[in-house]
């Protein structure tokens, strides 16, 4: 791994996406990150950092992402990551400018 992210079970977004029929590419529209990023994330090359994961959280819920993370530790670093938070409002946002 390339980053200090949260480390993700390999293959798990992809199966999360999966369960809501969405392809890579509508996943990053939704969450406001790159496809490449999605890409990344999905074969393992490098985890999402916490306001990243937390964009995933508001396309995919939260408890798809806290499944995504294996580790009990990484959960709760995660939980109470400030930028968390921050990414939070801003997918709600994001999400209503949308509805518009």
């Amino acid at each position: 791994m390339r980053n200090k992210g949260v480390s993700i079970a390999p293959g798990g977004l992809q199966q999360a996406r999966g369960a809501i029929g969405v392809s890579r590419k509508r996943l990053a529209e939704l969450a406001g990150i790159t496809r490449q990023s999605i890409d990344n994330y999905e074969q393992g090359r490098s985890c999402p950092y916490p306001a990243k994961l937390a964009r995933l959280e508001g396309v995919l819920g939260k408890q798809a992402v806290l499944a995504l993370i294996a580790d009990g530790e990484e959960q709760q670093r995660y939980l109470h990551h400030p930028t968390r938070f921050a990414a939070i409002g801003r997918n709600r946002k994001r999400r209503a400018a949308q509805a518009k």
